[in-house]
């Protein structure tokens, strides 16, 4: 059968907040625009669109967990894979994570239980940073050209001063744009022109931000 127009955008809030407590994992906020709806999430974000999907996670989720019950989403609306990218930088605290990650080696065992053709890479040295990749490619550069861009800054040893804007400010906390005020005080807003802003002050520290840009999500 034929895939709906709204794909994986039809599937309801309440799906994707059982999907997402399989990987320990829950939903804070909701926004959307007419290309995709976005999620903050306790660990990150997630954003869906028609046909395509961006799940990003950290501290001790289980990320690959939801990845079944995603594929059968998928299906639901008509959907079969044609990309999958699963990719990590190396875990500062790895004994502190849970299967299938406690390494890359049964993240792709457990990946290659799904896909038939899936590839691993690790990039840079084993011992000391280096950043994993998975992919599954089933598309044929010819007739699918993409033009998809991604790009992750990671950032360590901010200074401290500069971290302590994201500290929750107990006397600034009751009020409702309190997280909107840290977008703007911090210079956030400004990396982000013309976005609408979906943002989350955790408690006692951690700010978390979705900017939604026309098709372009960003975290």
């Amino acid at each position: 059968e034929k895939a709906e127009p709204k794909g994986l955008r039809q599937v309801s809030k309440n799906r994707w907040s059982d999907m997402l407590s399989l990987i320990k994992c829950t939903i804070l906020s909701h926004t959307s625009n007419e290309y995709f709806d976005s999620f903050v999430l306790s660990e990150s974000s997630l954003f869906v669109y028609p046909t395509k999907l961006a799940l990003k996670t950290c501290g001790t989720t289980r990320t690959l967990l939801c990845l079944e019950m995603l594929l059968n989403l998928a299906k639901e609306c008509f959907l079969e894979p044609e990309y999958i990218a699963f990719s990590r930088k190396n875990f500062k605290n790895p004994q502190a994570q849970f299967f299938p990650h406690t390494s890359f080696e049964s993240e792709v065992q457990y990946l290659n239980t799904h896909f038939s053709n899936g590839q691993g890479y690790t990039f840079g040295s084993p011992l000391s940073d280096h950043w994993n990749l998975y992919i599954v490619d089933l598309f044929r550069p010819a007739d699918n050209p993409s033009s998809n861009r991604t790009i992750e800054i990671m950032m360590t040893d901010l200074d401290r001063e500069a971290m302590s804007q994201f500290y929750k400010d107990v006397d600034k906390s009751a009020s409702s744009s309190y997280a909107k005020d840290v977008t703007v005080s911090t210079g956030i807003a400004d990396l982000l022109p013309g976005s609408t802003t979906d943002e989350f002050m955790f408690d006692p520290c951690g700010y978390s931000v979705n900017g939604l840009n026309g098709e372009v999500s960003c975290y």
